[in-house]
């Protein structure tokens, strides 16, 4: 610290008295030196006053030493005003504590971090104003244990403001030496815990970011894998479907090319055959194609108002041959009334035809099919237009209950080994039936029980009531992309 600065005032007065001292102590040198100047001054004082310079010498020894308390009291008062300037510059609470942890010393940051102003923590332990100091080296060791190890402390502590609020604040403290006590530094960290935690928290929120990417990922994996998988099957299915009605139609036109001779009967069961398998080489074609029409959104929907109860009648009427070869009785049930609906009549009969075809492939002989159609009144709550529920029911081999999504999943079959032979198809029907439903939106599932039969529903809304002015109309933009 810089010497305390004098006045020009005390150097003249200072001056003074030091060129006196010097007169005084050259006067009293000449006396023991010099016998005749004693004797002088001897007979000097006979004839003058004494008491006139003891006086005077009394009077120099007074203002010497009203001159160094004066000095010594400016100085103190400089070393006190610098100590307050020091103590108010700096924006940290400065608290100096004796051996026996009370305040001795506060500057005025503390009445703005914890409300205190400096005259009410004088005198008052730091207990008082600091909660669970721990240090950042070894937490748990006790604040002034720490320090008279080390002489040195870092750590952070609570704050305790005077409306009993608790703030985090950094704590420095040094010891003084020799049980004159310690210096604490007090920092308040509010805004730097504050910040600290929204770092913790975007952290939180980028590793969630991360964690649901990868699932995210992994999930999209899993879907290509299991794409490829339902590629491969589709392919190996396909491959099957094509091999077998192509071999079928190869094999009995050589027979017939090469054997022209052939009864007519004969030539003509060949030419059926190759008329059957033709057909379902064309299903087979038409399904791939109409399945990769609606997921790419050009499918050519030709809507109008359709008779829901025709298109079964239809559709059972074609089924008839087959449901005679395996002896199946159909039983027919449409509610009278039944709403029209504004749909596409050829894919209607397509989903129709589809369940019935299943219903028909997956029954035993001898067994029954039963197509019911009936009103339900507003599907939605608050909606006034009536739908159509239709549904078709068989006795046949039933569907295991883990296997009820899956069935309308591409490509995918449920065969079971009480059926003697295994279904052909190449498991396009229910994914086209349900985009058809799904299309005008409708819904279909499926209710069974394995060894139980099966009953496939499928609910389609009512026409309304300005549909029949309405013309056939194409898949518009809009709907390719919902």
């Amino acid at each position: 610290m810089k010497s305390v600065r004098v006045s020009n005032r005390d150097m003249y007065y200072l001056s003074l008295i030091s060129g006196m001292t010097v007169l005084f102590a050259l006067f009293a040198l000449a006396i023991r030196f010099n016998s005749t100047i004693y004797d002088v001054l001897n007979l000097y004082s006979k004839t003058i006053n004494f008491e006139f310079y003891l006086n005077l010498i009394f009077l120099y020894l007074a203002a010497l030493l009203w001159l160094i308390y004066r000095g010594w009291k400016r100085a103190l008062a400089k070393q006190r005003q610098l100590e307050n300037i020091i103590l108010s510059i700096n924006p940290d609470v400065l608290l100096v504590v004796d051996g026996d942890d009370r305040i001795t010393l506060c500057n005025n940051p503390i009445e703005r971090m914890l409300g205190y102003g400096p005259g009410e923590v004088v005198d008052r332990k730091t207990d008082d104003f600091i909660l669970e100091m721990r240090s950042k080296q070894e937490a748990g060791h006790e604040l002034y244990e720490r320090v008279e190890q080390d002489g040195f402390y870092i750590g952070e502590a609570r704050g305790k403001r005077k409306n009993g609020e608790t703030i985090p604040v950094e704590m420095i403290v040094g010891n003084l030496g020799d049980g004159n006590g310690k210096v604490l530094l007090l920092r308040d960290i509010t805004a730097r815990k504050r910040a600290e935690e929204e770092v913790r928290k975007l952290n939180e929120e980028l590793e969630n970011r991360v964690r649901q990417r990868t699932a995210e990922l992994q999930t999209a994996l899993e879907e290509i894998e299991g794409l490829d998988r339902m590629k491969d099957a589709f392919l190996s299915s396909v491959s099957h479907e094509l091999r077998t009605p192509l071999t079928s139609i190869r094999s009995f036109s050589e027979i017939l090319l090469q054997y022209q001779q052939e009864d007519p009967k004969t030539q003509k069961e060949f030419l059926k055959i190759i008329n059957s398998e033709s057909e379902r080489l064309t299903r087979l074609i038409n399904e791939v194609l109409d399945l990769a029409r609606i997921e790419s959104g050009e499918m050519d929907w030709r809507d109008k108002v359709v008779s829901v109860s025709e298109v079964i009648e239809f559709a059972v009427k074609a089924q008839q041959q087959v449901l005679r070869e395996k002896s199946l009785r159909l039983t027919l049930d449409v509610c009278p009334g039944l709403p029209a609906v504004l749909a596409d009549r050829d894919r209607i009969h397509q989903v129709v035809t589809n369940l019935l075809g299943n219903a028909v492939k997956f029954s035993f002989e001898g067994g029954e099919i039963r197509v019911r159609a009936e009103v339900l009144e507003g599907r939605r709550n608050g909606e006034s237009r009536e739908w159509v529920k239709v549904s078709v029911s068989d006795d046949g081999i039933g569907i295991e209950e883990k296997d009820h999504r899956i069935i309308f999943d591409k490509f995918r079959q449920v065969a079971d080994e009480s059926l003697n032979d295994k279904p052909g198809g190449t498991g396009l029907g229910l994914p086209i039936s349900r985009e058809i439903i799904t299309h005008y939106g409708g819904n279909i599932w499926v209710e069974s029980e394995k060894g139980k039969g099966s009953s496939f529903f499928f609910t389609l809304p009512g026409a309304p009531a300005d549909a029949a002015s309405l013309p056939p109309r194409a898949e518009s933009a809009d709907d390719r992309s919902e």
